[in-house]
């Protein structure tokens, strides 16, 4: 992708369009995450989407897109390692 691009959907106060993509694709992104996750990990999820929502304005088109990748990655990895410890669980106890 473009980083030209990227950099005038965050900045471009005329595009306001983007930024809403933007928001949009964040929302559909964590709000997959949390129905993944324990219960007790939805809070996490949604402050890693409220925070990238509330500052698709604020921050630099790379910081916006490391965070978004850190915010995912570790939100994912957190799932894999409970579906991992579950499945560690179920073999001891013989299910």
């Amino acid at each position: 992708m473009d980083t030209t691009l990227i950099k005038q959907l965050l900045s471009d106060e005329s595009l306001d369009a983007y930024a809403i993509s933007l928001k949009k694709l964040v929302t559909f992104t964590f709000d997959r995450i949390a129905m993944l996750c324990s219960p007790n990990h939805v809070a996490t999820v949604k402050q890693h989407k409220d925070h990238l929502k509330s500052n698709v304005r604020r921050m630099g088109y790379r910081e916006f897109i490391q965070q978004y990748l850190e915010f995912g990655h570790a939100d994912v990895d957190r799932i894999e390692k409970e579906i991992q410890a579950f499945f560690l669980w179920q073999s001891r106890i013989g299910l």
